[in-house]
């Protein structure tokens, strides 16, 4: 394989990742299931740190507290989420996962994991075995530099 600068990589990967991406969200879907990406974000986000306030969620997907609230509506609507007062401020409302919503982002990460794995079975072992060492490389990296995060870093 040629050698790639950091750039030339960085365009084949971010190219790559639109494709995943995009396919990810042509996939048929249960009407139920049909959600965007931010709400399906929303979701999985509070199924795994918790209940979290109205303020937090809008930090997270940095979006204003109408834009938070019209989603939370949403997702609340159908019963995936519920608003109720936080029991140490009860001048805030905390955003906490029902059992229908912890169900329906099972459902949704079992899907994605399904999805991946079968793209993964088109590669043989040991491609999937350098591919797994790069990614834990790369998560090694990026644990034990994470300025290379920052907004402004280097640019």
């Amino acid at each position: 394989m040629d050698s790639l600068s950091a750039k030339e990589a960085t365009d084949r990967l971010v190219s790559i990742q639109n494709l995943f991406r995009v396919m990810m969200e042509r996939r048929p879907r249960k009407p139920e299931r049909r959600l965007t990406r931010l709400q399906r974000f929303l979701l999985i986000t509070i199924a795994r740190q918790g209940p979290l306030s109205m303020s937090q969620l809008g930090q997270i997907l940095d979006v204003s507290q109408t834009t938070i609230s019209q989603f939370v509506g949403t997702l609340e609507s159908q019963g995936w989420i519920v608003r109720d007062f936080d029991p140490n401020d009860r001048r805030r409302h905390l955003v906490a996962m029902t059992t229908k919503g912890q169900n329906l982002v099972e459902q949704i990460q079992m899907t994605h994991h399904h999805y991946v794995e079968r793209i993964l079975s088109e590669l043989t072992a040991q491609e999937r075995a350098q591919l797994v060492a790069i990614a834990e490389h790369i998560a090694s990296v990026l644990a034990s530099t994470p300025d290379l995060l920052k907004e402004d870093a280097g640019l």
